[in-house]
């Protein structure tokens, strides 16, 4: 159903309309929010960085567009010369218009071309507003998904769903939307006029070209007799004809430039721009024919350069190399013989979503790669739904997930695509046309890579690219492939692409994928099934090993990763039984067994375990290879230059097992290459290297370490360079602590000789997070701690934005634990460099059992620390966790022998540990503060709240207790955001009547200030009660008080008291903020008292001092006689010289009407 604007000045309120104007409002205001924000990032970009001067700069080529109308010219460029330097007040199709005129790059170029066409398809054809229930349902999903696309807040746009709009907001959406469409259809009109304008010239010249021929035709048939007349005739007729092709390339030129212009501004008008290709080749058809034809070919024949239909050799070769190469796997390289079926090894995935800060959430949904694309007609997968992301840990399957779809395809599974292309990243050196021949097709193929790229632009929704391990793509390949522009968008965007990658890697290649998947690995039920299969001639042997991997709590969660259970069962069969403890250990035994294996084949002798020296000089080799080949992004080798470098420890290298030649079907080019078995064991190859297993010098394995931390020889530390390592080097990393074990000195070393030469607090802030990571990661924990204790920075934080979401946390943790520990022996030498400070992102922390015990130790450490002076904790959302535990950050992270300043930053949208009203209650509890800083952004229902919402009066009391229970507190400032509330009998206006009386008896506070809503706005629901008025226009009316008084008269004796009383306080700033919001159900409060009360506050104002600093701001509202007012302005006409600063504000009394009237449907409202 499509929608326009209300079709008369007065439209008639139904539930329909209602639905109507709440979906206008969505695309009107968060639409353009995001195109605006888009345009805006994208300025930021220029040189210079500033709209007006950018407008400036083109001015010459904007003024000449055809498609840039008269109101948008003035817009820009106003008579009075003064041109925007802001994008506020630029509609949605004049920032689409500059976006495509001065941001050719711009990002999210496909969900702002569906946004348009989503406009245009539903407000531009009929004069209803009116929705059905279900019409809106489907029509808000899908803008949602539009608006996601674009960066929108999914959880944002779903709160719209129980807000409302007046109806002049309602008018003015419809209006706009009505302007936009006409905009568009104006340009689709004057590009449809200039086609057939130029169609027409064009015609005039091919008719006066067949003249020309004919005339040419008539003089060549006088004869020999007139052949010198005949030369000069046909002479002049060629300059006639040279002078028709100038024009044509003229018209050609045109034609090209309108192309151009309308791919800007019109998408849809393909019809129009397929008719106007055609007209050069006929034009050149009309000029040269063919001297060897005798008539032009056939109508519906096949081009020399594009296929007819779907390119069936090209079909049935791909299908063959997919049904034989996937049937079977071999997971074991070096054991030629050992085959499974592939869907022994399969695993599913877990669907994610991205939420408002770009981190994924798990939504619970497995599914498998099959259901993507073989959703019912009508579901995402058949229209927008054409980027998919499957990402993965090292070794989890997504190798065999996209084996497994390609699979499917060539046995009949997946009809939905006429082709499949699986192509290897690792193997990538140029364009995905030529990989597709060099990996897939066989030399002798009928089809040309010309005729099948051409099929596939031509018939893209038909065409899947599976893209395996985005990640391994090379650095030399990323500077000639067009791979990122494919899954971005940029080239074929119509094309179905599934791309897998590691987590955190390739991140912003991958940012504008339309859904998210993971790997979830093996369940046990996976695991033991796969060692009855590769056991299936010992059940016995199978038996026993299950039962000691369910034994065992680390093995349990090593078998998880399917190559894992792959090792495990290798590692069993060939060590008598016996298993690894960790997953290094698991490695190590891998690696033995190989060289063992090759020692035994090559009858080299060992002496009981140890490896023969020639062996352990092959090892060293491969380890400083797959280092080398990591550092520059490296996973194939050249064989070649292997044995040139290494010299006679190459052909042990190549040999032993760790290297093979690629198993897979891949044709790159014929050099000799090799890789690692996976990339797993090349990164635990590269940090068995480093980590000195392999005897490497001391300084070589440091120079190391420093690049694969980030840590360079600069003046400074990078963060930006560190967590570029971290993506890059993650695996290493993680590998290195484990292969350590107790020897992790050489690590922690450079760590302190990084600390000692740190010049700024802020570089040893993000040392000392790196470090206590680190500590909490590594087997020998405490003793490292000692070697970093005394160079740790005094502020210790978990709170480093972007570079904190890429560690462990709990690690953090831990680290942090051994730390104190240490210090607190070190206490005794009055060390410098004594932690003091300590800030905490609480939304890290994730609930689990195993946390909670690594946090009660940090607990029982901290417990006795007297050196902290201050704890900060954040609570930046806590995302949606289904587990909530008893675990309290004021108790974990406050010692008990107390500190001098608390401040919390509580995000009540979506808190984990962190709410306002057990925040003040712990606080009451916590021992000895002095200082206590409370800052709440949009203040929501708290969650877990049983019953009712809480009045403000709750808080109060509750701030009440806390002061009075704190007696050496000096100061207090609490500010709280807009208030939402649900239910209409309480109130959110900052009533602080307790806790004025609290401060009035405290004994030492000296600075309190509060920052307070004045305004909140009512959440509606099903259960919202609203006062019916009765039926207009036959629409269900209800009003709704936008404007309450509210008796602040208590609240004013209160606080005359505390200024007669308290004698040493010396600030104190009341503030209560009007928050400008134009939610319909948003209500203002006016507090109210007598005069006579007021003139007592300003006569104690007037006669206290000891005050320094007091602003009392939105408390009381204007009397309509305004002798508030004067009694006020008189008190500040004689401020006492004691006072710094004395300002009291009064709100105005505006005459607005206190009651508001809307359609009962616009809050989904049924009577009772």
């Amino acid at each position: 159903m499509a929608l326009s604007k209300p079709s008369s000045p007065d439209p008639v309120y139904t539930p329909g309309t209602a639905r109507g104007a709440k979906l206008a409002a969505l695309l009107v205001d968060e639409g353009t929010s995001l195109v605006r924000k888009i345009f805006e990032d994208e300025i930021h970009k220029m040189h210079p960085p500033s709209l007006q001067k950018q407008l400036g700069k083109h001015k010459k080529h904007l003024i000449g567009l055809y498609n840039l109308n008269p109101g948008q010219k003035k817009a820009l460029y106003p008579v009075n010369g003064y041109m925007p330097d802001s994008v506020q007040g630029l509609d949605i199709s004049l920032l689409e218009f500059l976006l495509k005129e001065l941001c050719t790059n711009a990002p999210y170029s496909g969900p702002r071309n569906r946004l348009r066409q989503y406009r245009n398809k539903n407000y531009g054809h009929i004069s209803s507003t009116d929705l059905s229930e279900e019409d809106f349902d489907r029509l808000w999903k899908e803008l949602t998904e539009i608006l996601v696309d674009l960066g929108g807040d999914r959880d944002k746009i779903s709160e719209r769903l129980n807000t409302s709009i007046d109806p002049e907001q309602e008018a003015k959406h419809f209006n706009l939307l009505e302007k936009l469409y006409k905009d568009d259809m104006e340009v689709k009109d004057l590009l449809l006029a200039q086609g057939h304008s130029l169609r027409k010239c064009q015609e005039d010249v091919l008719d006066h070209g067949r003249s020309l021929l004919k005339g040419q035709e008539a003089v060549l048939n006088q004869g020999e007799g007139l052949k010198e007349d005949i030369l000069h005739q046909g002479d002049s007729l060629k300059r006639g004809q040279g002078n028709l092709s100038a024009q044509g390339e003229c018209l050609k030129k045109g034609q090209e430039t309108l192309f151009a212009q309308g791919e800007r501004q019109i998408y849809g008008q393909e019809t129009i721009l397929v008719e106007l290709r055609k007209l050069p080749e006929k034009l050149r058809d009309a000029h040269t024919p063919d001297p060897g034809a005798d008539s032009g070919p056939p109508e519906n024949s096949t081009s020399m350069t594009g296929l007819a239909g779907a390119p069936d050799d090209v079909i049935t070769c791909l299908k063959d190399l997919y049904s034989t190469e996937y049937e079977h796997v071999r997971p074991l390289p070096w054991c030629e013989d050992f085959n499974l079926q592939l869907e022994s090894i399969y695993t599913n995935l877990q669907l994610q979503r991205r939420d408002s800060r770009g981190h994924f959430e798990d939504t619970g949904a497995i599914v498998s790669l099959g259901d993507i694309y073989n959703a019912r007609e009508g579901e995402d997968s058949h229209s927008n739904l054409r980027k998919v992301r499957v990402e993965g840990d090292p070794g989890i399957g997504k190798s065999c997930s996209c084996q497994k779809l390609a699979y499917d395809w060539s046995c009949g599974k997946l009809d939905r695509f006429k082709l499949v292309f699986f192509l290897e990243m690792r193997h990538l050196a140029g364009t995905l046309k030529d990989a597709i021949f060099e990996q897939l097709l066989p030399k002798d193929a009928k089809t040309t890579s010309d005729q099948l790229w051409s099929y596939i632009q031509d018939n893209q929704d038909d065409v899947l690219f599976i893209l395996d391990g985005l990640d391994e793509l090379s650095k030399a390949a990323r500077e000639v492939t067009d791979v990122v522009d494919l899954i971005q968008g940029k080239i074929l965007r119509n094309c179905h692409v599934l791309v897998t990658s590691r987590p955190y890697h390739c991140v912003k290649d991958l940012d504008k994928c339309h859904k998210f998947y993971k790997i979830v690995g093996y369940s046990k039920k996976n695991s033991e099934g796969f060692i009855q299969r590769y056991f299936h001639e010992s059940p016995e042997s199978a038996s026993k090993l299950v039962k000691q991997i369910q034994s065992n709590t680390n093995l349990s969660e090593i078998v998880v990763n399917p190559l894992n259970n792959v090792l495990i069962c290798a590692v069993w069969e060939d060590n008598n039984n016996q298993l690894p403890y960790s997953n290094a250990e698991l490695y190590e035994m891998i690696v033995f067994s190989i060289a063992k294996r090759f020692c035994t084949k090559n009858t080299l002798p060992m002496e009981g375990d140890e490896l023969p020296s020639i062996i352990e000089e092959a090892l060293r080799g491969l380890g400083k290879l797959s280092w080398e080949g990591l550092e520059q992004e490296q996973l194939q080798f050249n064989i070649d230059e292997i044995i040139k470098k290494y010299d006679a420890a190459a052909d042990n290298m190549l040999n032993m097992g760790l290297l093979t030649r690629d198993y897979s079907f891949s044709r790159i080019k014929r050099t000799r290459i090799c890789t690692f078995l996976h990339k797993t064991f090349q990164e635990y190859m590269a940090a068995r290297y480093i980590s000195g297993t392999d005897e490497s010098s001391r300084e070589e394995r440091m120079a190391c370490l420093r690049i694969m931390f980030g840590l360079t020889n600069s003046s400074h530390i990078d963060r930006e360079v560190i967590l570029s390592s971290r993506r890059k080097y993650r695996e290493i990393q993680n590998w290195l602590l484990l292969i350590m074990g107790e020897n992790a000195d050489l690590l922690f070393d450079m760590f302190a000789e990084e600390l000692n030469k740190a010049k700024t607090d802020k570089d040893r802030e993000v040392l000392t997070f790196l470090c206590i990571t680190w500590l909490g990661k590594s087997a020998a924990g405490g003793k490292m701690a000692e070697i970093l204790a005394p160079f740790l920075s005094q502020h210790v934080t978990n709170n480093l934005g972007e570079l904190s979401d890429h560690y462990d946390h709990i690690s953090w943790f831990v680290g942090l634990t051994y730390v104190l520990n240490c210090q607190k022996k070190l206490s005794v030498s009055n060390n410098p460099r004594m932690i003091q400070h300590l800030t905490v992102n609480c939304s890290h922390i994730a609930a689990g059992s195993s946390q909670e015990e690594k946090l009660d130790l940090l607990e029982d450490t901290l417990s006795d620390y007297n050196k902290m002076r201050s704890v900060t904790l954040f609570e930046t959302g806590g995302g949606s966790r289904a587990v909530h535990h008893n675990f309290s950050p004021f108790r974990t992270f406050i010692p008990r022998c107390g500190t001098e300043t608390v401040s919390i930053c509580v995000n009540t949208n979506n808190p984990l540990y962190l709410y306002l009203l057990s925040s003040l209650e712990q606080l009451s509890e916590a021992p000895m503060v002095e200082h206590v800083r409370i800052d709440v952004g949009t203040f929501l229902r708290e969650m877990n709240m049983d019953g009712p919402d809480v009045d403000f009066s709750e808080y109060d009391r509750l701030l009440a207790q806390m002061i009075r229970r704190q007696s050496c507190l000096w100061s207090i400032r609490l500010e709280i955001g807009s208030w939402h509330r649900h239910d209409t009998e309480i109130s959110g206006f900052g009533n602080l009547t307790e806790t004025l009386q609290s401060i009035s008896e405290h004994a030492r506070l000296e600075v309190v200030e509060f920052e307070l809503p004045r305004n909140d706005v009512l959440m509606t629901s099903s259960n919202t009660k609203f006062e019916m008025i009765g039926m207009i226009n036959n629409v269900q009316m209800v009003k709704y008080k936008r404007h309450e008084t509210f008796d602040v008269e208590p609240m004013v004796h209160e606080l005359t008291d505390c200024i007669k009383k308290n004698k040493a306080l010396k600030t104190l700033r009341l503030r209560w903020k009007l928050w400008d919001n134009t939610i319909i159900t948003n209500k203002v409060y006016h507090g109210v008292c007598s005069s006579q009360t007021l003139s007592s506050l300003c006569s104690a104002i007037q006669r206290n001092r000891t005050l320094e600093t007091l602003e009392i701001d939105g408390m009381l509202s204007e009397s309509q006689s305004g002798r508030q007012a004067k009694i006020v302005a008189k008190l500040q006409g004689n401020k006492p010289s004691n006072y710094k600063k004395l300002k009291i504000t009064m709100s105005d009394r505006t005459p607005v009407q206190d009651f508001v009237m809307f359609p009962a449907a616009w809050v989904g409202y049924h009577e009772q």
